[in-house]
């Protein structure tokens, strides 16, 4: 069988090559776009959140790891989907704990505080120098003058029930559009 070649199958072949192109190129744009669309979209990570912590007790973590009782830096954390909380002295992580979603009927049990409310600040604003924080402006204390932005803070509880040894460090976050958002940071009086 001998194939024909001639001027009308050029030709039909030259019309043929941008229609083919042309769905070369939609078939590859339609497989990009389906696995731009099946891998999962990286969120960034939020700022994270620091304070300092004077813990007046020993605590335990879930797994039985000792927070002893001392001053402590605090840094909250916004990584992969959720909160955890870090206990460091200077650079020294001494525990890392989960955040789980807050159940505000399951809160009412919790009233009796530990500590004062903690503020977190984020750490993408800047502190200043030693000589800035410690200056006040108009001779009032510092902390009625300067402006704080109170998006996150942090509580700590106790439950009222004697033998319930679970301690709550309660955060609480105001969102972009300024509804709260709370998680709980479980430790334990002792080890479990």
């Amino acid at each position: 069988m001998t194939r024909a070649v001639g001027p009308d199958t050029r030709l039909s072949r030259m019309q043929n090559k941008p229609v083919m192109m042309l769905l070369m190129r939609g078939l590859s744009l339609l497989l990009l776009s389906g696995f731009l669309l099946a891998s999962p979209i990286p969120v960034p990570d939020q700022p994270s959140h620091v304070s300092q912590l004077y813990l007046p007790m020993d605590l335990y973590t879930g797994e039985g790891l000792r927070i002893e009782k001392g001053s402590y830096n605090l840094e909250l954390r916004f990584e992969k989907g959720h909160h955890s909380l870090v206990f460091l002295r200077g650079e020294r992580i001494i525990a890392v704990v989960n955040g789980l979603p807050h159940q505000e009927e399951v809160s009412q049990k919790w009233v009796i505080p530990v500590v004062g409310t903690l503020f977190l600040r984020p750490t993408a604003i800047p502190i200043g120098t030693d000589e800035e924080r410690h200056y006040s402006k108009t001779g009032q204390a510092q902390y009625e003058y300067e402006p704080r932005d109170w998006k996150a803070t942090m509580r700590v509880f106790q439950s009222v029930d004697e033998g319930n040894k679970e301690i709550r460090f309660v955060l609480q976050k105001t969102g972009k559009l300024g509804e709260p958002t709370r998680n709980n940071f479980l430790l334990f009086l002792d080890k479990n």
